[in-house]
């Protein structure tokens, strides 16, 4: 996916433009979802970018929000002392075996009005690069049974491995 798509994709997503907002991108890779989010977050935001493996050329300035890098595994991260208007999680949610355990690890960290961005695959194949796949109305079940039934599919289009990817926004 090219940066002009991935802004198209996550453009119908629902954003508060009305204040900067603090965002973290959990699996954020290279960053390209990131760079995304930021060109539609109001200037003055931050996205934080967590990943494993060092991504370069990541950190710095886009559209005046702030893209921060930490290398670490999202999954054992440990927020502390702050609470963030949204998580993207763009193609990482499939890397996570325990999806009730993490999701229910995360969801304290949202401002009440905050909420959870999810690119995924909409395949129940497992492969070696999507190990835990989650269908979207998979998705939409677990959400409802960690408390956040609000599910908003705004986005979907064909994967560039055969299977359809979906975008959606979950809302605390």
């Amino acid at each position: 996916m090219k940066p002009g798509e991935a802004i198209s994709f996550l453009e119908p997503m629902v954003i508060f433009r009305n204040c900067p907002q603090h965002w973290a991108d959990l699996g954020s890779g290279s960053g390209l979802f990131s760079r995304a989010l930021a060109t539609l977050l109001p200037q003055q935001s931050r996205v934080l970018c967590i990943d494993k493996v060092v991504q370069k050329n990541l950190a710095g300035s886009v559209n005046g929000v702030s893209v921060e890098f930490v290398q670490s595994d999202f999954s054992e991260y440990e927020f502390h002392d702050t609470k963030l208007n949204g998580i993207l999680m763009a193609n990482s949610l499939h890397y996570i075996a325990d999806k009730v355990i993490f999701l229910k690890r995360i969801v304290p960290i949202l401002k009440p009005t905050g909420s959870i961005v999810i690119i995924e695959y909409d395949t129940k194949n497992a492969n070696h690069w999507v190990p835990y796949p989650i269908r979207y109305s998979e998705l939409t079940d677990l959400f409802r049974r960690i408390g956040m039934p609000q599910a908003n599919k705004f986005n979907e289009r064909k994967s560039a491995f055969g299977s359809m990817m979906y975008a959606c926004q979950f809302t605390a």
